[in-house]
């Protein structure tokens, strides 16, 4: 049986690795610290909030999606994995590291004007709303969520470990995942 799984791109800023300082959150990782550090914040100019989204981030969500994949796609079951990252022009102040924890749900549902916070529905919203919605209603109907009029999703496999991406301004593209280097580090870590 095919599986559609994935992530949003900063599911919650604290809560599951919480630290008061990025010295004392390096210091978590133990023997992989440094390693830590230069994924995470390899210039150490990124405020301790948005480290700690992201550690949150792949730490509960990403990397235990990634696993999974990993698991069954060894397997020969069908994978199509995505990292939401859209977040409306209104809201992009108010979540400015990624898309939040279950963000990407009023978008699958086509629900936007139940979301709260988005006082507004843009033609970018709804273009987003329309596209993951067909791919969601796609892979109901086939397994698989690719159709003429959605950019392509390309299914995950050992080599090229593909994965839809739908940026902070809706641009949508199978590609490698951009936040390897850091969810193998946290893999490590553990």
């Amino acid at each position: 049986m095919p599986l559609l799984i994935g992530s949003n791109t900063a599911e919650v800023p604290v809560g599951f690795v919480n630290a008061e300082s990025k010295p004392a959150l390096w210091q978590q990782c133990g023997d992989f610290s440094v390693t830590a550090q230069q994924a995470y914040d390899v210039k150490s100019e990124a405020p301790l909030a948005e480290v700690l989204s992201y550690v949150n981030t792949d730490k509960v969500w990403a990397e235990p999606a990634r696993y999974t994949v990993r698991t069954l796609a060894a397997a020969g079951v069908p994978v199509f994995v995505y990292r939401f990252g859209y977040i409306p022009e209104s809201l992009r102040e108010r979540f400015p590291y990624g898309a939040s924890h279950a963000s990407e749900i009023a978008y699958v549902f086509k629900t936007l004007q139940e979301r709260r916070g988005l006082d507004t529905v843009s033609n970018k919203d709804r273009y987003v709303a329309d596209m993951m919605h067909r791919y969601w209603i796609q892979f109901a109907k086939t397994g698989n969520p690719n159709s003429t009029d959605t950019p392509q999703w390309t299914t995950f496999n050992k080599k090229a470990e593909q994965m839809l991406i739908i940026d902070k301004t809706g641009q949508t593209a199978s590609m490698s995942d951009p936040t390897k280097t850091r969810i193998d580090v946290d893999r490590k870590s553990r």
